[in-house]
């Protein structure tokens, strides 16, 4: 169902949106004094010409009049430089028709699951998220470890953080409009870290708040350490990607944890971590524990080097990481292109 608003306390105006919500099968939902959330959850947002409250949206904005437009509705669409003027009834036909085929606004979110510690996962979701950055303009990166912090050190922005988890969770309860305006960025790319002094759980304001990104940004990346803790969070993905090195005991440690708690839906599959030495082949780990292969990455001292050196994701040119990283990505987005072709 799609999410319309509707700022207005005149009767006549409500009634005849809550008829076109009806036939539309749209959710309509009436206020006013809209809150931030409301705003930015909204696929179209429609204003009484007579209302007091101005702000920006993402959305479409409509000025809603019963009667013939005034100098009073061109002001306020005006001030909120509003798409469209409808009068009502005689534009119920209008308004119908753009509610129909609204469709919700909903980033596509994608986690990367370390099924062991200390294998890199954070490093391999910054390098997913960053070629992610290259080709949509609204993409973040969501540290879900809000007990040490260190995001920002892999991205080389330890020395200026910026906005962390707990400095968006007040700025998300005191309704300060769009979050994702507040995040810092490493090139193109925002991301949320905590801070590393930070010793927190990770609770229902954490969840909130990646609800509220889900519907500023096209696509969020969320790299998670600890995944038996995060089951809600990971159902919620509509890309779900493993990540173990091809070691026998990592092998049985994600063997276990996957006989209970494969996501039902979205496209799920493994990335296997290549450790020198090892005889065991990506195919033969992905075999093991029955997930689709979506690629290798090999252990590329270079990489570390970058990182080290405060530089980030930065890729390396033609090298075996940056290619494994873009196998991922492509895989991931043709797997939303059958879903779709489907």
């Amino acid at each position: 169902m799609t999410n319309a608003l509707l700022v207005s306390t005149d009767p006549y105006v409500i009634s005849e949106m809550q008829q076109i919500a009806g036939v539309t099968g749209a959710r309509l939902e009436v206020t006013d004094k809209p809150s931030a959330g409301q705003v930015l959850e909204a696929t179209h947002i429609f204003v009484d010409a007579e209302s007091v409250h101005h702000f920006s949206a993402k959305a479409p904005l409509w000025v809603v009049v019963s009667g013939p437009a005034g100098p009073q509705a061109w002001k306020c669409a005006t001030q909120l430089r509003a798409e469209h003027i409808v009068s009502l009834p005689e534009d119920r036909a209008t308004i119908t028709q753009a509610l129909a085929v609204a469709k919700p606004r909903r980033a596509k979110m994608t986690a990367v699951i370390g099924l062991v510690p200390g294998i890199g996962t954070s490093t391999a979701a910054c390098h997913v998220a960053g070629m992610l950055s290259r080709d949509h303009d609204d993409v973040v990166l969501i540290d879900t470890d809000v007990q040490h912090g260190g995001l920002e050190i892999v991205l080389g922005r330890e020395e200026n953080p910026g906005t962390d988890w707990t400095a968006a969770i007040e700025l998300m309860r005191n309704s300060q409009g769009s979050i994702g305006e507040h995040l810092p960025r490493w090139n193109d790319l925002a991301y949320l870290a905590s801070p590393t002094s930070a010793k927190q759980n990770f609770e229902s304001p954490h969840y909130e708040l990646i609800q509220t990104l889900v519907h500023e940004f096209q696509h969020i990346v969320v790299d998670i350490a600890a995944p038996s803790d995060m089951d809600e969070l990971i159902e919620d993905c509509d890309n779900v990607c493993f990540i173990v090195p091809n070691t026998l005991r990592a092998i049985a440690i994600a063997k276990g944890y996957l006989a209970t708690r494969v996501p039902s839906e979205g496209n799920v599959g493994l990335v296997v971590r290549d450790i020198p030495g090892s005889a065991l082949a990506p195919l033969m780990v992905a075999q093991t524990l029955d997930l689709e292969l979506w690629g290798s990455l090999p252990t590329d001292s270079r990489v570390v080097e970058l990182i080290e050196q405060g530089l980030g994701p930065i890729p390396i040119r033609s090298g075996s990481f940056n290619r494994s990283i873009s196998q991922i990505v492509q895989r991931m987005s043709l797997q939303e292109s059958q879903l779709r072709a489907a």
